[in-house]
């Protein structure tokens, strides 16, 4: 198992040619992503449908989350540098995400919700998943299924009188909106011009809508009528074709009991894991650097398969995960995260000795020491467990101060810095902004894409009797037989001393799941002739599955570029990730033409938004932070990626406040209204559509001039 390659040392042990370390922090690192995605696809559902949370609520907690977890790493970076080492502060940091993930899985009985008429109260629960997910409401008469009927109609009001138009009796035409408007909207503020709408009445003509006065109004016939869309929303039992009740709209009002004892569970849960991933995210990165000397050759390639470990970690993990916390219940999601995390931390404890002291405190710190950062790390989980809860705080505090900062900074940069160190650190700045535009986009994944996979879209991946059936069910088979050549190959490796036992386990343990996966699902489903099918949460595995197909072509396409003097400069880089991710919304809002009458739109439009928002990742994310510490001058490099990781924080929480513009009504974690649920999503992935698009063109059009404050950067 040891070889002499370039950059080894003579007694080296390698892997693959790689110090054998980076084996230990590739496993370590891909169980870390596993867990961390593999919570991170069922949250939001979970919220909305086990809790009971509000939309609005969900994706706020969803945000205040997640900028958490991009903030902490910051402290837990620079405790390690100065104090812990890397070693010992992945061990904490490890332990405290299997805390965290293992109490995920303790979920208590769930949320309650209510329909309240009058004195009476009537609980309604939910079954099945997805567009099988079915309301049933428990009344005097006996348990009924419940559906929500809307209808839509027009109010105009003149002298006193009120004409209604029904549903059917009008037609509403609307032009584009302009990007003022959309984006204002997105963010709820009155600017920017309505776009023009006009009323259609069958018989009588069409009438423009004036949205100039405090109303909005519509001249028929040389009368003036204040215009009013308004909606009646009817609660309707039924068994059958029988309809047993209907509570009409406005006799109805509904409410939730939640289980305060595991909602409080769930918050502790997240802040161990908000604090875990600031003990480990930063240093297990620093530790993969420390296995390489300084120039050696082999070190961008080590970097290569570390990334590698993340989103193949993340794809298992959503695959996985999504599929069991969605298909037999949430903890058993929860909880396979919380053994990975497990597995994760038992092999980088057995694998230390492989990091050949790399990852060891600056000086010797003893056990009481070492305690200590125990339970400091333990007492920060407090403060982190009280931030979660203030997801509305942090939507207000994060805009402004780390804007105030971001000004500060800049003030800075042009007063204390003279020639190419200011215009230096002026385009780090410049790009820290268009990046925190890019991730408020791209972060969507968690939240408002989560919720439309789950609410909006047609899980199927190909029915039965077409080819496409035929198609999954053969590449399902091929990856089966691969997944047993490779477990007997794991084994004759072993053999030939090639590889030691550790890999061993893991070879024979995640080839044979595989193989038997695969077997077992192209027998069922595929033979069995059953309809392959998604879980909304396994749709977050498009990105990390389009990563670990597209990273190597990618990397290999920038160094043909290089070669030719044609490789994208860095601002380009950026605005063309920008315009990727832009597109990416203009498809899904292009699909949902084709929804069905249930109005779920075809699976492949999310596929293809996962695909532009993955290329455009690679455009941007690979050269972010290492560009910001380049351009940054020596003396402010730990200031600027202060900056950086507080703008990851902001474009989260920014994240959050877009995906809450397209919150709906739910009863029992089921949409009210489909229909109007979908348009949001138009709306909304609109409005961020153009955002994207046009953030890029504006940076493509600067980036000349960053070009020449970069300097002699790239």
């Amino acid at each position: 198992m040891t070889d002499q390659t370039a950059g080894a040392g003579a007694d080296e042990q390698t892997f693959l040619g790689h110090p054998r370390g980076l084996v230990t922090l590739f496993f370590t690192e891909m169980w870390e992503r596993f867990s961390f995605y593999g919570m991170r696809a069922l949250l939001v559902i979970y919220l909305t449908q086990h809790f009971l949370f509000s939309d609005n609520d969900a994706q706020g907690l969803y945000g205040a989350y997640a900028a958490l977890v991009y903030l902490i790493p910051v402290i837990g970076g620079v405790i390690a540098d100065r104090f812990l080492g890397a070693r010992k502060a992945v061990t904490i940091g490890a332990a405290l995400l299997v805390l965290g993930h293992f109490g995920m899985a303790f979920e208590g009985s769930g949320s309650r919700q209510y329909l309240d008429v009058g004195a009476e109260s009537y609980l309604v629960t939910a079954e099945g998943r997805g567009g099988d997910r079915t309301l049933f409401i428990d009344l005097p008469e006996g348990r009924a299924q419940l559906r929500f009927d809307v209808t839509e109609h027009v109010n105009l009001s003149a002298n006193g009188q009120t004409r209604r138009l029904e549903e059917g009796g009008y037609t509403l035409a609307s032009e584009p909106p302009t990007l003022v408007y959309s984006l204002c909207s997105m963010v709820g503020l009155p600017c920017g011009e309505a776009p023009a709408t006009t009323l259609q009445i069958p018989g009588e003509g069409a009438f423009p809508v004036i949205t100039s006065g405090e109303s909005p109004a519509v001249e028929i016939n040389g009368v003036s009528y204040v215009f009013e869309q308004a909606s009646i929303t009817e609660a309707v039992a039924f068994n059958g074709d029988t309809v047993v009740r209907t509570l009409a709209d406005g006799s109805y009002e509904s409410r939730v009991e939640q289980e305060a004892l595991y909602v409080q569970i769930l918050y502790l849960s997240l802040a161990l894991i908000i604090v875990g991933v600031g003990f480990l995210k930063a240093n297990i990165s620093t530790t993969v650097g420390a296995l390489y000397a300084e120039g050696d050759p082999r070190r961008d390639g080590g970097f290569t398969i570390f990334y590698m470990g993340i989103n193949l970690g993340a794809f298992l993990a959503t695959l996985a995960c999504g599929y069991l916390g969605q298909t037999y219940g949430w903890k058993y999601g929860f909880g396979l995260a919380g053994i990975g995390m497990a597995i994760g931390l038992a092999q980088y404890l057995f694998g230390q000795k492989h990091l050949k002291g790399k990852a060891d405190p600056p000086k010797p710190i003893g056990a009481v020491t070492e305690g200590v950062f125990w339970i400091l790390g333990l007492l920060a989980v407090i403060p982190a467990w009280m931030l979660v809860q203030q997801a509305e705080l942090m939507e207000h505090a994060l805009p402004i101060v780390v804007p105030a900062l971001f000004a500060l900074v800049l003030g800075y940069a042009l007063i204390g810095f003279k020639g190419a160190e200011r215009s230096k650190m002026v385009a780090a700045l410049i790009l820290i902004f268009f990046s925190v535009i890019f991730w408020m986009l791209f972060e969507q994944a968690g939240s408002s894409l989560s919720l439309y996979a789950e609410r909006s879209t047609d899980l199927t991946v190909a029915q039965p009797g077409t080819l496409a059936h035929m198609i999954t069910t053969g590449a399902l088979a091929l990856v089966a037989v691969f997944g047993a050549v490779m477990a007997v190959v794991t084994v004759v490796s072993f053999a030939r001393k090639q590889i030691d036992a550790v890999m061993l386990g893991y070879g024979l343990v995640f080839f044979a799941l595989l193989a038997g996966a695969a077997g077992y699902i192209a027998y069922t489903t595929g033979l069995g002739g059953g309809l392959y099918e998604m879980t909304a949460a396994q749709t977050q595995s498009f990105n990390a599955g389009y990563i670990v197909l597209l990273a190597l072509p990618f990397s290999a396409m920038w160094i043909w570029l290089a070669k030719r003097k044609m490789e994208p400069s860095t601002p380009v880089k950026f605005s063309l990730g920008l315009i990727q991710v832009g597109l990416g919304f203009f498809v899904l809002v292009w699909g949902t033409q084709f929804a069905g009458a249930d109005f779920r739109v075809p699976l492949v439009f999310l596929a293809l938004l996962y695909l532009l928002h993955t290329t455009g990742e690679l455009f941007l994310s690979p050269v972010g932070l290492s560009m910001v510490t380049k351009l940054s001058a020596a003396r402010v490099v730990g200031l600027m990626m202060g900056v950086w990781f507080l703008s990851s924080s902001l474009a989260h929480i920014l994240a959050a406040i877009i995906a809450q513009q397209t919150s709906s009504d739910t009863i029992g974690g089921q949409v009210v209204d489909p229909a109007a649920q979908l348009q949001s999503y138009i709306s909304v992935f609109t409005a961020v559509g153009i955002l994207g698009v046009a953030t890029g063109v504006l940076l493509l059009l600067l980036s000349p001039v960053l070009k020449k404050w970069m300097g002699d950067v790239r």
